[in-house]
């Protein structure tokens, strides 16, 4: 399910009420514990953790592919001008 919502934010107020309903445990949500969002919020910096891992896994793969399309793409443009100058 997509969100508009930046982890990164989510993950840093998730921290802030995390302060607060530790500080007062008496504080109750219908359907979440305090034990549910503790794990929930783990679990999303977990994933995070993931996905930065394989971002920079994927890097080098990125600037490669950066590297090799400006260079096909240089040289499209080259070959139109002198397909354009060789065929009118």
């Amino acid at each position: 399910m997509p969100t508009n919502a930046n982890p990164a934010e989510v993950i840093a107020d998730a921290a802030n009420i995390l302060k607060v309903w530790s500080a007062n445990p008496d504080f109750k949500l219908k359907d979440v514990t305090l034990d549910q969002f503790q794990t929930d919020r783990a679990s999303l910096a977990t994933v995070l953790a993931e996905l930065k891992e394989k971002d920079d896994e994927m890097a080098p793969l990125r600037n490669r592919r950066d590297d090799l399309t400006a260079k096909l793409n240089n040289e499209c443009t080259r070959a139109r001008a002198g397909i354009k100058g060789y065929f009118g």
